[in-house]
């Protein structure tokens, strides 16, 4: 099957660096499906995809229930019992496109013993784009509270230099191949404060959604009207990492695991993007950097709204769409954003 055919590729040569980047266009036979595959994962009834005129508050009378099920969305993926290559075999470990820094490095940052300190011209540029403050409020049409603006700022000079920029910096795959975007948990639009919510930004940026009632189906939720992203500095890729593609939650939590176990960081540095994260995230990237991030491959978010369900997005042609599927699907589209 695609999850198989991706489990068991090679990179292709000069592209490690795509265990970074993400999807990008191959030749045939790699088994990555392209962006119109990924929209086959959100095809559904003509009732279920009417939009509102307007957007307020996901009222009953105006968001129209989302219809299918993981299960029939994903008729062709492969048997959810039959699992991709082992995460440490030394050909997954290869694709992977990072060097063990545990044999150069040991937990607390020393070099290893023999080894004579990096220089600046042995660590590379990881940045594919950097956001700044000035470029949020500008594309967003927003404003910042003071406060906020100088905590992000002294967060930006901490993120810099904080153990996973360090040692990201140490792999030559890594270079240019990240986004930086400063994360807001509230903004201040048309003169009112308001919490960077997934509600919040749904009615702000209406136009930017694909199909805007497939949040019906979670209104009332938490993650809808409270959670925030976390404040501070994200490093994300604008698409899953190939490595992650194809696999169900759990090994896709593996997966992330061994990035942090390679890059020699402690777990709890690479996670899952959460809704509100993925969502913010996907919003800045069109509207400050006029990129489509997760426009080839989905990103799987650690938001649940029921058990052994957690909620996927992918910007479509018509704009970010969202929808919950089982932790058990694989699919040749369905990967993992890390969250650095």
């Amino acid at each position: 099957g695609q999850a198989d055919a991706v489990a068991g590729s090679e990179l292709p040569a000069g592209s490690a660096s795509f265990a970074f980047a993400g999807l990008v266009d191959e030749d045939e036979g790699t088994g990555i499906v392209t962006g119109d595959d990924s929209a086959l994962l959100f095809n559904e009834s003509e009732e279920s995809t009417r939009a509102p005129a307007v957007f307020e508050g996901l009222a009953d009378d105006q968001l129209a229930p989302v219809g299918g099920s993981s299960d029939d969305l994903f008729a062709d993926s492969s048997d959810p019992t039959s699992g991709p290559a082992a995460f440490d075999s030394p050909q997954s470990s290869a694709r992977a496109g990072l060097t063990h820094q545990r044999e150069t490095e040991s937990e607390n940052g020393r070099t290893a013993k023999g080894r004579p300190p990096e220089s600046q011209e042995d660590l590379v540029d990881i940045f594919a784009h950097k956001v700044s403050l000035d470029d949020i409020q500008a594309a967003l049409d927003v404003s910042l509270p003071q406060d906020d603006i100088l905590i992000l700022q002294q967060d930006l000079r901490a993120k810099l230099n904080d153990k996973v920029v360090t040692s990201l910096r140490r792999s030559k795959f890594a270079e240019k191949q990240f986004t930086l975007i400063p994360r807001l948990h509230r903004f201040i639009h048309k003169g009112v404060s308001q919490p960077c919510t997934v509600l919040t930004l749904a009615k702000t940026f209406p136009a930017m959604f694909g199909k805007i009632q497939e949040l019906g189906r979670y209104r009332g939720s938490a993650f809808m009207t409270s959670e925030t992203p976390e404040p501070g500095w994200a490093l994300i890729s604008q698409e899953s990492p190939r490595e992650s593609i194809g696999k169900n939650y759990m090994e896709q939590n593996q997966y992330l695991r061994y990035l942090a176990t390679t890059l020699g960081i402690p777990s709890h540095l690479v996670r899952r993007r959460t809704l509100v994260e993925a969502v913010y995230d996907l919003l800045v990237s069109r509207m400050a950097l006029g990129i489509n991030g997760q426009s080839q491959t989905l990103d799987w978010t650690s938001t649940s709204p029921a058990r052994n369900d957690y909620i996927c997005v992918y910007f479509a042609e018509e704009g970010l769409r969202i929808r919950d599927l089982s932790r058990t699907t694989r699919h040749g589209s369905l990967g993992v954003c890390p969250n650095w």
